[in-house]
């Protein structure tokens, strides 16, 4: 029995290993010709394919890269953030400052100015500065000393509308000329950017030795 069902299924496989015969004529090149198409379509799809998974995997790791680069400089901005503040707060506060420096009133300046324009003999027994005028008395021996006076605050452009208020001819007692006067004091032009080299004297020493300087203008009018 064994050997007969073993018998019938050898009967039973057919293996036909010659070529079908083809369709022939214009309908078979069509068929032919679609086939060859669809392969080649099939595989330039697949391809296609490939390389769309290929480009999303890089910009995949692009985008993953991107923004671990953004959190980094994020990190980084947020560390810099109070070094920042505080350096934009020290530039106020020098800006302040030059502001500040830029509108004071210089007195040093405006004596200095004043000292060019006195002229050579005359002594002084008081001398007062405020931001709007000089106020100054003292004596001279010849009336030159005042015509020069005159002249030297009528050109300049610094102290100006020199007012004499007060004027002593010569006498017994006192062999010079007295007299107090004040000027007008223009502030622009001693307010404004300084340069390096344009420091305020030692006020302690300029004041002592204005005091000293007076002191014996005092004593020797005396």
């Amino acid at each position: 029995m064994v050997r007969a069902a073993r018998k019938d299924q050898n009967q039973g496989i057919n293996i036909n290993l010659m070529p079908k015969e083809e369709i022939g004529g214009v309908l078979g090149e069509t068929i032919h010709w679609v086939l060859t198409i669809g392969r080649y379509l099939i595989i330039g799809t697949e391809i296609v394919a490939l390389a769309t998974f290929g480009l999303s995997l890089k910009l995949t790791i692009d985008k993953n890269n991107l923004n671990k680069s953004i959190e980094n400089a994020q990190q980084s901005i947020d560390s810099k953030a109070g070094f920042e503040r505080e350096f934009r707060e020290v530039q106020a506060k020098l800006n302040n400052i030059n502001d500040l420096r830029n509108r004071h009133f210089k007195s040093y300046l405006a004596v200095e100015e004043f000292n060019k324009l006195l002229p050579q003999g005359i002594k002084l027994t008081d001398l007062s500065i405020s931001q709007t005028e000089i106020s100054f008395s003292g004596s001279f021996p010849t009336a030159a000393q005042l015509h020069t006076l005159i002249n030297s605050f009528n050109s300049s452009n610094k102290l100006v509308s020199l007012e004499i208020d007060e004027l002593n001819s010569p006498s017994v007692e006192d062999p010079k000329f007295t007299f107090s006067a004040k000027t007008l004091l223009v502030s622009t032009a001693f307010t404004g950017k300084s340069k390096a080299v344009d420091q305020p004297p030692d006020t302690e020493n300029s004041s002592s030795d204005t005091e000293k300087s007076l002191m014996e203008e005092k004593t020797t009018t005396q």
